[in-house]
């Protein structure tokens, strides 16, 4: 597959939307088969600016997960309770239940939505974490929720390069269950069969982009329990350090939702957080998808 430059895309429009990363993609209908020529055009806007915005795509769930099939196969959540009933690819993030209802602020499940207020990479816990996701906006809060990515690629570039070589070195260890003690008063109860489906797994600090070759930091604080040679507490201080670091202005793009906004994240290069709102008083609903990506090596 040849990439195409971004200033000659044929088929798509691309409109860059912050210096870091971030555009906004017309002239596509995601409600429609993704022809080759197009999708070999997303995949060179997506590597170039990492997180895709298409506005105005009113999608089923069917064409949510066929247009997110036609990149990569999809992942199943972990937790049974926030699967779509009819798709289980799909992971409802959500205040609601399945039928839409507001839940109150106290119930599990909306309080386990709100971890996403911290920083993380999605599936980092996996053996093989996720390559990316696509993100539907079906009902959004009028203020908050709004969703800030950041650039893991540009901010480990802009690190010196003594200390660039020093973080080659390490392997973090990711760990499902570290959010107990990150942000305990947010996760709920989870059966054997689900603690026992999410081991503790190892993936270097720093990762490299297979398309690209391109070096990223990569940091998931929500997940990364430790770091091998370090105790615990020193690998929380480097992990809160980088995290301080990455999140500056110049590596983030913060995405303003509106309704029926789909959103495609790299999820290699990237770390994302949501800003608070309202929960208890105000709903809302995104359907994701995640694409599977592949095992990390040095």
């Amino acid at each position: 597959m040849t990439m195409q430059s971004s200033h000659t895309y044929q088929h798509i429009e691309v409109r860059k939307l912050a210096p870091a990363l971030g555009a906004e993609v017309l002239g596509i209908d995601l409600n429609s088969p993704l022809e080759e020529q197009a999708k070999d055009e997303l995949l060179d806007a997506w590597q170039h600016h990492l997180v895709l915005v298409f506005p105005n795509q009113a999608i089923s769930d069917d064409a949510q997960v066929t247009f997110s099939r036609r990149f990569a196969d999809l992942e199943v959540y972990p937790l049974s309770d926030n699967r779509n009933v009819r798709h289980p690819e799909i992971f409802r993030v959500s205040n609601c239940d399945e039928d839409g209802n507001l839940l109150p602020a106290d119930d599990p499940e909306s309080l386990w939505n709100n971890l996403t207020e911290y920083w993380h990479t999605d599936s980092s816990y996996r053996p093989a974490p996720a390559k990316g996701a696509v993100l539907h906006g079906i009902e959004i809060p009028e203020h908050g929720a709004d969703t800030i990515f950041v650039n893991l690629a540009a901010a480990y570039d802009a690190l010196p390069a003594a200390r660039r070589s020093l973080l080659d070195k390490y392997w973090a260890t990711h760990d499902w269950q570290f959010g107990y003690s990150y942000a305990g008063h947010l996760m709920k109860a989870m059966d054997g069969a689900e603690i026992a489906a999410v081991p503790p797994v190892r993936h270097p600090l720093i990762r490299t982009d297979p398309a690209t070759g391109r070096k990223s930091l990569y940091i998931s604080p929500g997940y990364i329990r430790g770091i091998d040679g370090m105790s615990d507490k020193d690998a929380q201080i480097l992990i809160k350090e980088l995290s301080d670091w990455a999140t500056q202005p110049e590596f983030v793009f913060k995405h303003h939702w509106r309704k029926h906004d789909v959103l495609m994240w790299d999820n290699r290069s990237t770390m994302h957080a949501r800003e608070a709102f309202d929960y208890g008083n105000h709903r809302r609903i995104l359907h994701r998808t995640t694409l599977v990506g592949e095992a990390l090596v040095t």
